[in-house]
């Protein structure tokens, strides 16, 4: 039997899909059947379905195809699980690849740690070749707490951890899956499941932690890097936040108010520095116009609509 469940969710994207698939293929330091490659279709015309068909024909690792018609990224990931069985899970986004070793470094880490979850570093791969003018260390691009292997990385309890997330981590089945939909699909549209998922097991007293050696790459299209759609993204981003606090708080209208009102001085405090930095000429109001958009999505909650891609 496999030791490890990869689950890529992919959505309209075969091509990369077939670049992440083939990353996982590839990985090295691990015994024969150690993995199992589940591909998790979330398109309604299944048009990855000949993609994944013809990378299991000529694969040395078994790769199944997994079919969830339902658009929504709680459901995918929900399927990746039902349709596996391997007593741990790794997570991949269908616009990542992975380090050669990658399987190896998380297995080797969570299992020294007797931790649930392992989370690893997410690095941008730019299409443009080099990160945008307006943030030139792509600080907004990556996902790194910058710790070594088996450190303690426990969630606050705002579920926020820098490098947390989906798109590089690992999960010990026996402890993190409880249920048959352990991923909300309330939130599969609108975005912010993960983070709904591992407050959960945060609140239930699952151990986190690091796993510096297990990198992965993430492909990000230049129409991404622009100002504009990472100022969305954030919006977007902080309206899910509030959903997932009231969500998950014994008294949800405080909190409610307490961060919509944390939202309109952000608002009103950074539209100030950004109208004093234009004037003085100081900067491009890029780092502004971010935190202007994170305030204006605590306020405007209730709006959340299309997903943060």
């Amino acid at each position: 039997m496999s030791q490890v469940s990869i689950v890529i969710c992919t959505f309209n994207r075969p091509a990369l899909m077939a670049k992440a698939v083939r990353s996982c293929v590839a990985q090295e330091g691990l015994p024969e059947g150690a993995i199992g490659i589940y591909v998790v279709d979330n398109s309604a015309d299944g048009n990855a379905a000949a993609a994944v068909q013809a990378l299991a024909a000529s694969s040395p690792v078994p790769i199944t195809y997994v079919g969830e018609r339902r658009s929504n990224i709680a459901r995918a990931r929900n399927a990746g699980i039902a349709a596996s069985d391997e007593p741990f899970i790794a997570f991949l986004d269908d616009d990542e690849e992975a380090s050669p070793r990658w399987i190896a470094g998380l297995l080797a880490t969570i299992e020294r740690a007797g931790a649930d979850v392992a989370f690893a570093p997410v690095l941008p791969n730019f299409e443009a070749g080099q990160a945008p003018a307006w943030d030139p260390e792509a600080r907004l691009f990556k996902r790194d707490m910058g710790m070594p292997d088996g450190t303690p990385a426990p969630l606050h309890a705002t579920g926020a951890s820098r490098g947390g997330g989906t798109g590089n981590c690992m999960l010990r089945r026996a402890t993190c899956i409880r249920s048959n939909e352990p991923f909300d699909p309330a939130f599969g549209v609108t975005g912010g499941e993960d983070t709904d998922f591992f407050m959960g097991l945060a609140r239930a007293g699952c151990r986190f932690v690091w796993c510096a050696s297990a990198p992965v790459s993430e492909f990000v299209p230049a129409a991404r890097s622009r100002l504009d759609y990472m100022a969305r993204r954030t919006f977007r981003q902080n309206q899910s936040y509030v959903r997932l606090r009231m969500k998950n708080s014994a008294r949800p209208a405080l909190m409610t108010a307490n961060l919509m009102m944390r939202g309109a001085v952000q608002l009103g405090l950074w539209s100030l520095l950004a109208l004093v930095g234009r004037l003085a000429r100081r900067d491009d109001g890029s780092r502004a116009w971010i935190k202007m958009n994170a305030g204006a999505g605590k306020l405007l909650w209730a709006r959340a609509g299309d997903k943060h891609t």
